[in-house]
């Protein structure tokens, strides 16, 4: 992949590492969190942030590291509806992680979505 460009949704227990790991391999990763805390940390370890989730709608890679559907829906309200309606151009790839189910991970309405089950490496 020549695009090493990642936007990253949840800095938790496991996402903050994962993409923090990321950045130190030389990806520009642009995140957000719902909580400042862990996203200053990632900011200081030379990730950028989002104000939002609606900017990362069109990177190469999303990875959404938030505990289910419900999750990912508060988080970005209507992105899943929008990816249903006007899906991304072809190649971005979505890792959905921790413990949603691959059936709730195929509701995200994009075919390259995958669920990743937990327990993961940072």
């Amino acid at each position: 992949m020549e695009d090493r460009t990642a936007g990253f949704v949840g800095l938790g227990l496991m996402g903050l590492p994962m993409a923090a790991n990321l950045v130190r391999a030389g990806w520009a990763v642009t995140a957000w969190n719902r909580s400042e805390g862990p996203l200053q940390e990632f900011v200081a370890q030379g990730g950028y942030s989002a104000p939002d989730v609606a900017p990362l709608r069109d990177l190469p890679i999303i990875a959404l590291m938030l505990p289910d559907l419900s999750f990912i829906d508060e988080a970005s309200p209507g992105l899943l509806s929008r990816w249903g309606e006007n899906p991304p151009q072809p190649g971005p790839a979505s890792a959905v992680a921790r413990s949603v189910s691959p059936a709730n991970a195929a509701r995200l309405g994009r075919p390259d979505a995958h669920a990743h089950p937990a327990p993961y490496t940072a």
